[in-house]
């Protein structure tokens, strides 16, 4: 039973939540959003019985959710239905926990998701990130939404620069005014008739224009590394006002952004003071960092997030 296993990660983007591991084999694959806890997938032979269906009665393979794995818990299967070929599952999630061990020194795994969908600004360059694939085969069947700051369902974004300005009509009751704020930004950018194109990143930071869905002068454009921006959006703006409220956002960001391959010292050193002031958001990711420039206000944080978790506990 061989424990070759193909490793690598991809972005969770728009909104920005992490990178997500994934280490596969041919008929079994573990995904994570944390490094530490996985989700095992396992590849098998089912009858297709849809009523209907021409394929009906006809066996067709599909992945399953065969269980959990953790370092510290180790397998935890969920029920399987009896029809399914079980020595086969049991088999291929066996190697795929080997492999997972044998691997999970390497987390982070190196990223695989080179094809990126930017919004354009107003000069057709790159504006924010909308989605991304390492399959270059699943672009046209990707539908992504409009840029968003941060999830629907999450408030904790706040900006200095809102709070000292007043609330026009009607935003004062938004829990996502400031998220909102942001977003409204980057829209005004990318001006009234917005633009979307897939790009082929290089090596070397570089991108290749594709030609799904766009204008055919974009077709083929080849842009280098510094007309991208170094993080999933533009960070560059003419107001005062728009430049501090962006930095509040990429404060806000920090901690995720840190799970980033590819961004400079400087970048990093500031997001990992940013960072330190979410303490249990840091804990939660920090398997993820691909690199920790310092250690100690990192640990710091994650010290911190087990005070409080413990205090909690206690309440």
């Amino acid at each position: 039973m061989t424990c070759d296993a193909h490793a690598y990660s991809v972005r969770r983007i728009n909104p920005l939540q992490g990178v997500m591991q994934v280490l596969e084999r041919d008929a079994a694959r573990a995904i994570s959003r944390d490094g530490i806890d996985w989700e095992i997938q396992v590849e098998t032979e089912s009858p297709n019985t849809l009523w209907g269906s021409l394929n009906a009665g006809r066996a067709v393979r599909r992945f399953f959710r065969f269980g959990t794995w953790s370092r510290q818990s180790g397998l935890w299967r969920v029920p399987v239905n009896p029809i399914l070929d079980i020595g086969e599952m049991l088999e291929e999630s066996a190697a795929l926990v080997a492999a997972l061990e044998a691997r999970l020194g390497e987390v982070p795994f190196p990223p695989s998701d080179r094809f990126e969908l930017w919004l354009l600004d107003a000069q057709s360059l790159p504006l924010a990130l909308l989605a991304t694939t390492d399959d270059p085969r699943r672009i046209a069947d990707l539908r992504p939404q409009p840029w968003q700051a941060a999830p629907l369902t999450e408030h904790g974004f706040r900006s200095p620069v809102l709070d000292g300005e007043p609330a026009l009509p009607g935003e004062a009751q938004n829990p996502r005014r400031h998220a909102a704020a942001v977003e409204a930004l980057i829209r005004q950018a990318a001006g009234p008739n917005p633009v979307q194109q897939w790009l082929e990143r290089d090596a070397e930071g570089g991108g290749r224009g594709l030609a799904h869905r766009v204008p055919a002068a974009l077709v083929g454009r080849e842009l280098p590394a510094e007309q991208f921006p170094e993080l999933p959006w533009q960070t560059d703006w003419p107001s005062d006002r728009d430049a501090a409220l962006m930095a509040d956002y990429v404060a806000w960001s920090a901690p995720r952004l840190l799970t980033l391959h590819g961004l400079g010292d400087q970048t990093r050193a500031a997001l990992e003071v940013a960072a330190r002031r979410q303490a249990e958001v840091v804990d939660g990711l920090y398997p993820l960092y691909p690199r920790i420039l310092d250690r100690g206000l990192i640990d710091a944080a994650r010290v911190e997030a087990r005070l409080r978790r413990a205090a909690h506990a206690k309440a």
